[in-house]
């Protein structure tokens, strides 16, 4: 990951209280639409896992819906999300996420 983006992604807890995140890496051959508007393609990313979500709570915190879950979040009050572009890497970019307050509680449905 991009130096600059690796201490706001993977801070631990408690440097983020109550808070959830998403994470998104795209890499690409060239400066295509995804790499000029990251934040977009990452939440498309993210809200596409909704055809994957039957009804089901939060079990282990590791199905397949659980980025749009963090999404859509009934409680989430306050999303901040930020791009990295990597300097070593050309056309690859990290978008992060953060809810407040985090979703994806276990035994707990989204809404």
């Amino acid at each position: 990951m991009a130096a600059g983006a690796q201490p706001f992604s993977h801070a631990p807890p408690e440097f983020r209280p109550q808070q959830g995140k998403t994470i998104y890496e795209h890499t690409s051959g060239k400066c295509d639409a995804a790499f000029e508007n990251p934040l977009q393609t990452a939440a498309n990313a993210w809200l596409s896992q909704e055809k994957l979500y039957t009804g089901q709570p939060i079990r282990d915190g590791n199905e397949p819906w659980i980025h749009w879950s963090q999404c859509v979040w009934r409680d989430t009050t306050q999303i901040g999300c930020a791009s990295a572009y990597s300097i070593s890497e050309p056309y690859k970019v990290f978008d992060v996420c953060r809810f407040f307050p985090e979703g994806n509680i276990i035994g707990q449905k989204p809404f």
